[in-house]
């Protein structure tokens, strides 16, 4: 089971010991600034993970059988830079799953990078999206990351910022909103 001290900065979180449960793994990247990056890679393994270098290969290659290429999941509160981070994946050479049907504004000059089918997972909608999404990066607003259905391989990418900058960002966004044009 993963402890506490395991999301405070530990470079490999503590593997599951079950053959049932997954075993998950947290990196964080501080940048500059105050956004931090929490990487967290899921496996969905049978067994204990392997010791030896070549099982952790064959237990890859199955996965990646399995499930398909991994969906990377772009994720954290509104305004706390989850369009920055779809945008430096994009820059990087990921593909993004992005319909651009919320224009780009004085708050997102470079876009919002959001796909419109991602608000209804929680609304038991189609999910024949997620088919599409598989080696894309796709932002999933926090709350509805638990929706995801597990039958696919997510990577996701967490953003964390602090609470009072996502609040001001988010009041100095509505302001705009009401100002006359």
């Amino acid at each position: 089971m993963i402890g506490p001290t395991d999301y405070c900065g530990s470079e490999t979180a503590a593997r599951y010991e079950t053959a049932a449960e997954r075993a998950i793994v947290l990196r964080r990247i501080r940048l500059v600034g105050p956004l931090t990056f929490l990487f967290m890679e899921i496996e969905r393994t049978i067994t204990r993970p392997a010791t030896s270098p070549s099982m952790g290969l064959l237990n890859r290659v199955s996965r990646r059988l399995r499930y398909g290429r991994p969906i990377v999941v772009v994720s954290g509160l509104p305004r706390s830079g989850t369009s920055m981070a779809m945008k430096m994946l994009q820059a990087g050479g990921l593909p993004v799953l992005t319909d651009g049907a919320r224009p780009s504004d004085l708050s997102n000059p470079a876009g919002y990078f959001e796909f419109e089918l991602v608000k209804q997972l929680d609304k038991n909608g189609d999910l024949t999206w997620l088919r599409n999404a598989r080696g894309k990066g796709v932002k999933v607003i926090s709350w509805l990351v638990t929706w995801l259905p597990e039958h696919y391989d997510y990577r996701v990418i967490f953003m964390q910022r602090d609470l009072e900058e996502v609040m001001a960002s988010q009041n100095a966004m509505l302001l705009q909103r009401v100002e006359p044009s």
